[in-house]
């Protein structure tokens, strides 16, 4: 798998958070298309709120996309050191096998390794390692893109998130699932509340909830 990420316009401190499996990248690929429109959804939280994208937000994009306005990050994630230097590449949290060594830069950008749990896997029940990496840096707001190709093997999570970090205040802390892309027409995009965690235990009584995208179109999701 081949990923690449943009940030554009930065100003609740968001971590990138990306796990999948790799595959080769081929300039034939064509684009991904959905196999119907986007039909689902869940009403919007006291925590979150969905409007429907602009012209001024699509001008906006199309200002960074087109080069006009530069990214405040952007990497192709070809240069193994400066993969070492802005992410944190994820180890076994005792619920997913994730090893550093199944991520690598590569020609063709991030490529991701699927492979037999190890025998040090701490969840006996994982038949598989994966990668996952974390950016060192944290962001507010703004325009996150990501080019990716996702695995094509039934069963696997194709993921880009961006997570808080436990909040004190409210006792929780937030995840938006820019992308959850599973073959071989599955993507599920939602904004996520959790208890705040400390080594996968639970901080606080708050009630794990979330709210997904509810029309057939894009929109922009943001967090109170």
């Amino acid at each position: 798998m081949a990923f690449r990420v943009h940030i554009f316009a930065l100003s609740l401190g968001l971590a990138l958070f990306v796990i999948s499996s790799s595959s080769r990248v081929d300039a034939a690929d064509g684009a991904a298309k959905l196999a119907q429109p986007v039909n689902w959804g869940s009403p919007d939280q006291p925590y979150g709120k969905r409007r429907p994208v602009t012209a001024a937000d699509r001008a906006s994009i199309q200002s960074y996309r087109s080069g006009h306005k530069k990214a405040v990050f952007s990497t192709n994630f070809t240069d193994p050191a400066e993969l070492q230097a802005d992410w944190n590449l994820m180890s076994d949290d005792g619920r997913m096998c994730r090893r550093p060594a199944d991520v690598e830069a590569s020609s063709t950008g991030l490529r991701w390794k699927t492979l037999a749990a190890a025998a040090d896997c701490r969840n006996k029940s994982n038949r598989w390692s994966t990668g996952s990496i974390q950016s060192k840096a944290e962001y507010r707001y703004g325009f996150f893109e990501a080019s990716m190709k996702i695995a094509d093997i039934k069963g696997m999570n194709n993921a880009f998130w961006m997570n808080t970090a436990n909040q004190p205040a409210t006792g929780d802390y937030f995840e938006i699932d820019v992308s959850e892309v599973q073959y071989p027409s599955y993507d599920h995009i939602g904004l996520q509340q959790y208890p705040a965690k400390a080594s996968n235990a639970a901080l606080s009584s708050v009630k794990h909830s979330g709210m997904g995208w509810g029309a057939p179109q894009w929109w922009i999701l943001g967090l109170s």
